[in-house]
Formats: structure tokens, C-alpha cells, sequence
């Protein structure tokens, strides 16, 4: 992870997560395509309830050079983003993972637990309570999936602070609850 480009996303566009997920779910089918498990994300602009408008890829400078070309990346996208250049990472910096954090209760979850019988409709509304509560603060992608062709929202958090990197495999779309990025 001693290299990085960054994705900024323009200022003139209205809906910075529109292009954000749209980025992620090209990269997503790219990095899927190549088994590719050597390449971390980050979102240095993430807020509570926003990733913000910045997307950095990590990995080596031989892995990052045919991503940052850009040919991964919707044309309808391409106007909307600034693809810089692949650069060196500090080097004195602390570290941190970036993963995918799942709701335990769902709409989904709550439509299939009625129709097998595990629940009683007079507790349904029970359940959205519960639901409302769990609620997440931090950002999501509004992913479509490729085989149903249904959206779903990606939570993502960051990890704590690492003082060192801790190398291991990100998932295919750039995620670990392990691997670390710098974090500068």
C-alpha cells in the first residue's frame, strides 16, 4: 500500500453520492474481473452520514497505473470526476481499514421472516421500531446488484487508528476489516 491516486469528484455536481456509488460499482465489476485483492479504498472526506466527494485507490504503483487511465469508469462518469495521478504515500502516517458494516435488522429480513411464519404481522410494526433504531450514521453507497438487478445500501465505516499497516486481502470492492490503507 505504498502508492495511491485520488477521484475527486467536480464541485458543480448535485449529487456527489450518485457518482460515488457509481464509481465504487465500476470498480467493484473491474477489481471482480481480475481477482484483484491487492486493492484497498478510502473516502478522506467521510462524515458522519456523507463518504464525502473524494475516492483514493491504494495498492502498488504496478497495480495502481491501469486504474488510474480511467477506462474502468462509466463515460457518463468521466465529466463529473478528476482522476489524479498515482503518487507515493507519506511515509510517516497512521493506517486504518475501511469495511462494510451490515444492518441486523432490514425490510428484506422482516418480508421473508412473515412470509416463512417466524413472525406474527401484529409484531411487524414492532420490528420497523426496532429497525428506525438501529439506524446507521455513517455513509453508504446505493449499490445495484448484477444478478437481480436490485439496489441496496453499502454502509461503510472506518476502523480505528493503526501506529503500523497490517497487511492482508481486500474484498472485491476494496474493503477489509483487516487490511489497512494509510490514512493521511
Amino acid at each position: 500500500m505504498d502508492f495511491y491516486f485520488e477521484i475527486s469528484i467536480q464541485k458543480e455536481t448535485s449529487d456527489p453520492n450518485r457518482v460515488l456509488s457509481g464509481l465504487v460499482s465500476a470498480l467493484h465489476k473491474t477489481l471482480f474481473d481480475k481477482q484483484a485483492c491487492d486493492v484497498g479504498i478510502s473516502f478522506p472526506e467521510l462524515e458522519q452520514h456523507s463518504l464525502g466527494r473524494k475516492l483514493r485507490l491504494h495498492g502498488t504503483q504496478l497495480r495502481l497505473m491501469p486504474f488510474q487511465q480511467g477506462d474502468w469508469i462509466d463515460d457518463n462518469l468521466l465529466g463529473e470526476v478528476e482522476i489524479k495521478e498515482v503518487m507515493l504515500a507519506p511515509v510517516d502516517t497512521l493506517h486504518r481499514c475501511f469495511y462494510r458494516k451490515q444492518p441486523t435488522k432490514s425490510k428484506a429480513k422482516l418480508r421473508r421472516a412473515l412470509k416463512r411464519g417466524y413472525f406474527n404481522p401484529d409484531d411487524a410494526p414492532h420490528y420497523r421500531q426496532k429497525m428506525a433504531e438501529e439506524g446507521f450514521n455513517s455513509g453508504f453507497l446505493m449499490l445495484k446488484s448484477s444478478s437481480n438487478n436490485q439496489f441496496h445500501r453499502r454502509y461503510v465505516v472506518m476502523g480505528a487508528l493503526q501506529e503500523a499497516p497490517i497487511k492482508g486481502e481486500f474484498d472485491s470492492f476494496g474493503l477489509s476489516r483487516i487490511a489497512t490503507v494509510p490514512w493521511f
